[in-house]
């Protein structure tokens, strides 16, 4: 009966085909793999019924074919089929498939990465340096394993969250900040300012590890919010004013900035002191707003300095922050400033945080 199979694999009918290509799988025989794999390379066959098929049937000959199918299924990010794959690669047994399994380790996505550790420990493969290790305790969820491997674990956790968008968020954070150093501490910042977005839920869970890092988090977060208001402005002078993508852009990040600041608190004040004299106007923003919310004592002579800052915006806001905390002009000057100010703050309503100014406590 299996001439007639193999002859079904040609039907028109896709459900005819789909049904011979699964009897020939069980039968195991050999002579169908060819057509199997031309059909799934030609995508007349669907990929996991032709990868059960071939599995089944046990020919070598197919995994090295399988496995440049699987390349393509990660490409197209289709855990479905790209299970099905490698569950075939693993009922063939041969270790040439090994590559394409790591590969599949490698994925964005943990439906894919977590049967690939499966597939390889059951194919005789072990980690064989901390950066494999690290990428099978990913692709397993074991995050505590991977806070234990230090620096090995952070490119494999960057992938989580540079592309999960918070599927696993909160385990991957809370890892890099156990892990620390530079090299974690950049992979928080990035994914801090990729997430500053409106609709985020891994925002807050980032920001949180941020701030756990400590004082030291502080230069490198000063660093990186040049740099962003930078692709800011270069975004914003290509793009209409009163646009809301752009408005909403910019507001998320400034905003962004200056709460993370205001977290990280004191230790934070030095590298806000220096952004209160960026060049950039919305750079001076942030830090104005995150210094008007911080009680530390270098506060009041740094909001009296943004007093005569050219920007409505940056003069509004130290003034807001210097009359919450009760504070009076000491010189002719700093009152010419202050009225100035003032005058400036009723002609012009900043919509940012100094709103929140007049109804909470720095």
């Amino acid at each position: 009966m299996n001439w007639w199979r193999l002859r079904q694999l040609e039907s028109g009918d896709s459900r005819k085909r789909q049904r011979a290509a699964r009897e020939l799988g069980r039968s195991r025989d050999r002579r169908a793999v060819e057509p199997l794999l031309a059909l799934m390379n030609s995508h007349d066959l669907p990929g996991d019924v032709a990868a059960a098929a071939l599995g089944s049937i046990g020919d070598p000959s197919a995994v090295e074919p399988l496995g440049e199918y699987l390349h393509r299924q990660l490409d197209l990010d289709a855990p479905v089929v790209a299970s099905a794959v490698m569950s075939a690669l693993r009922d063939l047994g041969d270790r040439r498939a090994i590559p394409a399994l790591l590969m599949a380790l490698r994925s964005q996505n943990a439906r894919i990465r977590e049967p690939a550790a499966d597939v390889l420990a059951h194919l005789g493969w072990a980690p064989t340096n901390d950066a494999e290790t690290a990428l099978v305790a990913v692709a397993k969820g074991q995050w505590d394993h991977c806070r234990g491997l230090g620096e090995a674990a952070v490119a494999p956790l960057a992938h989580l969250l540079y592309d999960e968008r918070g599927r696993v968020v909160q385990e991957v954070a809370s890892a890099l900040a156990k892990i620390g150093g530079p090299a974690a501490t950049d992979v928080l910042l990035t994914t801090f300012f990729k997430e500053a977005r409106p609709g985020s839920g891994a925002h807050l869970e980032v920001m949180r590890s941020l701030v756990s890092l400590g004082p030291d988090v502080a230069g490198p977060f000063a660093s990186r919010l040049r740099e962003e208001m930078l692709k800011v402005e270069a975004a914003l002078s290509g793009m209409a004013w009163d646009s809301p993508d752009v408005q909403g852009y910019e507001t998320h990040v400034r905003e962004a900035a200056a709460h993370l600041c205001a977290e990280i608190g004191g230790p934070a004040m030095p590298a806000l002191l220096e952004l209160a004299r960026d060049p950039d106007r919305r750079v001076r923003l942030a830090a104005v707003e995150a210094i008007a919310f911080i009680p530390d004592p270098r506060a009041l002579p740094a909001l009296e300095l943004a007093l005569a800052d050219p920007s409505n915006a940056v003069s509004v806001l130290a003034v807001k922050a210097l009359q919450r905390r009760g504070w009076e002009p000491a010189g002719d000057e700093t009152r010419r400033l202050r009225d100035t100010a003032v005058k400036r703050s009723q002609e012009y309503e900043y919509k940012g945080l100094g709103r929140r100014l007049e109804g909470e406590r720095p």
